[in-house]
This record gives C-alpha cells, sequence and structure tokens, in this order.
C-alpha cells in the first residue's frame, strides 16, 4: 500500500483499457490533445482517500508541463511542500505501442509507465509486488475534463485485478500568469549578476551565465559559455568597473521558465551609455541564469542636432 500512496501522487491524470485493434484518426487525435492541453501549470489539490472513499487527508501541490517534441512528447514535474515531493514526468503517445503513456520517476528512482490505448482517458501501471506479497496495481481515469479544469481518480488493486479500492481524487486547476516570487527572483539574480562585476568577482559572474548562453556584442555573438566568459574577462581587469548596469523591469512568463530583464548600463563615471536586454532561464536546479544578453548603446541624436 505504501508504494501505492507514493505513486497516486506523482501520477497526474490517466486511464481503462479499452479493446482497440487500429489507430484511427479520430483516437490519434484525442491523445494529441491530450498532449497539447496538459502544457502549461497546474494548481492541484490531491486528496487521500479511506477504504470507503472519505478523505484521509489532502495536499497541496503544483505540476507543471512543456514539450520536447511537438504533439508527441512532453516532459514535466511536481512540487508538493507538504510531502517535501518533487517527481518528474515524460507523457508522450507510443506509435508502436498504439497507445498514450507516462513515464515518472519519483525520489526513489524508482521508473513507473502508465499506459492506455490511444484516444482513451484510463491508463494503467505496470504489476508490482506489495507489501503483503500480492500482485497489485494502480489504475488511474480522467474525467470532468474542460479547458483550464479536470479532475482524475486513482485506484488500486491487491489481488491481481479482481477488485479496485479508492486510492486518491485530484482537481487540476490551470494557473495562469507567472509564479508567484518569479519577477522578484529573477530581479535579484540581475542585481546579483551586476554586483559581481562591481565587486570584481569573475568567480560570482561565470555562475550566472548558462552553459548555452549567447551573448550579442559589437564583436558579433559569443556562442556557449566559454566564449562569453572569454570575452569578458578583460572587463574583470583592474581596480574599477568599466561600467555598470541595474534591472528596471522584469517580465516573466507564464510558465515560470523564461524571463526577461532590462534597465540602464552606466560607464565607470556613471554616465548612461545603454540599455541592455537579456533573457533568463531557470535551470533545471532551479536557478535563474542569463541565456541571451544584448546590450544597445543609447543615441545621442538630439545633441547632434544644430
Amino acid at each position: 500500500m505504501r508504494t501505492a500512496a507514493w505513486l497516486m501522487i506523482v501520477m497526474g491524470w490517466v486511464a481503462p483499457m479499452q479493446a482497440q485493434t487500429s489507430v484511427d484518426s479520430a483516437a490519434l487525435m484525442h491523445s494529441v490533445e491530450q498532449l497539447r492541453s496538459s502544457i502549461g501549470r497546474w494548481a492541484v489539490t490531491t486528496e487521500f482517500l479511506n477504504p470507503d472513499g472519505s478523505v484521509a487527508r489532502a495536499v497541496e501541490g503544483v505540476y507543471h508541463f512543456s514539450w520536447v517534441v511537438p504533439d508527441r512528447v512532453v516532459s514535466g514535474g511536481n512540487e508538493i511542500p507538504a510531502l517535501g515531493q518533487a517527481s518528474a514526468f515524460l507523457f508522450y503517445i507510443n506509435m508502436g505501442k498504439r497507445a498514450i503513456e507516462m513515464s515518472s520517476v519519483g525520489p526513489d528512482g524508482r521508473l513507473w509507465i502508465m499506459t492506455g490505448p490511444l484516444g482513451g482517458e484510463v491508463r494503467t501501471t505496470q504489476e508490482y509486488e506489495d507489501s503483503s506479497g500480492g500482485v497489485g496495481q494502480l489504475r488511474f481515469t480522467r474525467y470532468n475534463v474542460m479547458p483550464d479544469r479536470f479532475e482524475s481518480r486513482m485506484e488500486y488493486t491487491e489481488d491481481g485485478g479482481r477488485s479496485w479500492k479508492p486510492g486518491n481524487h485530484q482537481l487540476f486547476r490551470r494557473m495562469t500568469g507567472p509564479p508567484v516570487g518569479a519577477a522578484a527572483e529573477v530581479r535579484e539574480a540581475e542585481a546579483a549578476f551586476a554586483a559581481s562585476m562591481a565587486a570584481r568577482d569573475f568567480e560570482a559572474f561565470q555562475g550566472h551565465v548558462a552553459e548555452d548562453a549567447i551573448f550579442l556584442g559589437g564583436a558579433g555573438a559569443q556562442r556557449g559559455k566559454a566564449a562569453v566568459l572569454a570575452g569578458w574577462r578583460p572587463f574583470f581587469d583592474g581596480a574599477t568597473a568599466p561600467f555598470s548596469w541595474a534591472p528596471d523591469s522584469v517580465e516573466v512568463l507564464s510558465s515560470g521558465t523564461l524571463a526577461m530583464s532590462f534597465g540602464p548600463v552606466f560607464d565607470a563615471a556613471g554616465k548612461r551609455v545603454a540599455t541592455f536586454n537579456s533573457i533568463w532561464r531557470r535551470d533545471p536546479d532551479g536557478r535563474w541564469r542569463v541565456v541571451f544578453d544584448k546590450g544597445t548603446n543609447i543615441c545621442e541624436c538630439a545633441s547632434r542636432q544644430p
């Protein structure tokens, strides 16, 4: 039962096997729409159920999904603070098996695969040995599906499928707008990035640059972290920083994974000379790092007019 309790949390929607001998376009499109509708962030209430169906405990969490291969493969994860848990998912169409599947890995590193027919709303896990030595299996069903809300139920068997018991009920609600506090996180990261220049701390500067970053400047594009660091290393020579910058505005995508920061750039004397634009990405370790950076010089056109 402990295994069932863990998996009922990490999996979102799924679902029952239906007889299907061939893949038709309607079934395939239904499964494609399942993938499409999953994209984004979801506030999820999970209710653990007693054997009689009453609620034993409820916890709140966030699930998030994004494309890996459009219309075929989605990756995602969840965070449930009350349980101190985070898990990763791969949600995909398996044309070879004529199925839609979700794979999940939790803190224990165990891989679970839930499989259901294309066009269906029920998926089941592989069989496993439960704590009493019986054959266990989980079954999930997605229902009451609307564009920004749906429900799922989890059932489990401990007798090889002869009987099924209630496990949990989940309510998914689509989240709009960026995660609370995300803009402040990016602003703080940008400020720390700028502070590394002022402090002449090249090691700290490196920590803010993504491995695949592209910085654009007068000499062209610096592609990759190594090239960016090589191009910026001379700016850290000497006791005084040749320029400084500060975030003025920050905007974050609703997915909470990308953000843009922009603001003024000042020369060593404190005169504004440019505007910077930086794109920040939240990496898998949770840290925000710069993936694109470009500065634009301020035009002093008015002062040049007769």
